[in-house]
């Protein structure tokens, strides 16, 4: 009787049990791994308080990426980027009054280290040979935001305390990180021009995990006189509206200079070319 039973059972899970066999096969049949070398070079922006809006490469600077892509599958990639590109913005580029008259501006080199997944949303074989794509993942930033003083000279902002960081008067407003986790995200477009060697123009934009790239953030001036205790020159940073012809005198606390509310964000967009290092042996099991 346990015999029958068992024939019976068997019976009902042998259709069940040859279709996950036969769905398996096809998965494994479908990863096809390889490796590629990718590289590139265009322009990167930001946007943050020194920004009036959002138009994208309002003032350009040079981006570099380069990195290795692991691809699963035609579909579905592991990439692993390394990015150098500068970032910039002054005030004298906006066309609001209040931040025109603020005057200030920033510049910063930055490093980019980031992980992602990225799908092609075609599958580049046979006679296809382009595809859009997309990507995102996680990483972290390197920055150093400096300016060019009323004398001519380099100055590094963040050392400084621009808004008040490290005063008895502001316990609250510590030193900011300049190095920082961010959220990259973007997309693009790949031609094949051969089997080894694919082209691509891309946007990659990264959400930083701060809002300190241009060395503004809060609401309020700090204090003229506790910025001058510590360093008397500390002021003509924190506020630059006096450089200017009829300019008006340092704001008082009550003024807006950042929004904190509002965190940076940095972009590039590229010209690509992807070289395929090496093929894998294709999975293949016979049942």
């Amino acid at each position: 009787m346990k015999a029958i039973r068992l024939f019976i059972l068997s019976m009902f899970l042998l259709p069940t049990i040859t279709v996950y066999a036969q769905d398996e096969h096809y998965f494994l049949q479908s990863i096809n791994p390889s490796l590629d070398l990718h590289g590139g070079g265009g322009v990167s922006s930001y946007y943050g308080d020194l920004v009036q809006k959002n138009p994208f490469f309002r003032e350009p600077s040079a981006s570099f990426t380069t990195g290795i892509v692991y691809n699963l599958n035609p579909n579905m990639s592991f990439r692993f980027d390394f990015s150098y590109m500068q970032i910039q913005a002054h005030d004298s580029k906006n066309s609001r009054p209040d931040l025109v008259a603020r005057n200030l501006s920033f510049k910063s080199n930055l490093w980019d280290l980031n992980a992602t997944a990225e799908y092609n949303i075609l599958d580049m074989t046979g006679d296809n040979k382009f595809t859009p794509y997309v990507f995102a993942g996680i990483g972290f930033c390197h920055f150093n935001p400096y300016t060019t003083d009323r004398y001519g000279q380099k100055v590094f902002l963040q050392p400084q305390g621009t808004e008040g960081q490290g005063l008895a008067a502001y316990p609250n407003r510590k030193p900011y990180a300049t190095t920082v986790f961010d959220l990259p995200v973007g997309g693009g477009i790949k031609y094949a021009v051969s089997d080894r060697i694919t082209l691509a123009i891309e946007m990659y934009y990264r959400f930083a995990n701060t809002d300190y790239l241009d060395d503004v953030s809060n609401f309020g001036y700090p204090d003229k006189a506790a910025l001058a205790a510590k360093n008397p020159t500390l002021p003509q940073l924190t506020y630059r509206g006096d450089e200017l012809p009829g300019g008006a005198p340092y704001p008082s606390p009550t003024l807006n200079r950042g929004n904190p509310n509002n965190k940076d964000q940095y972009y590039s967009g590229q010209l690509k070319i992807i070289y395929r290092l090496k093929n894998f042996s294709s999975v293949e099991i016979d049942y």
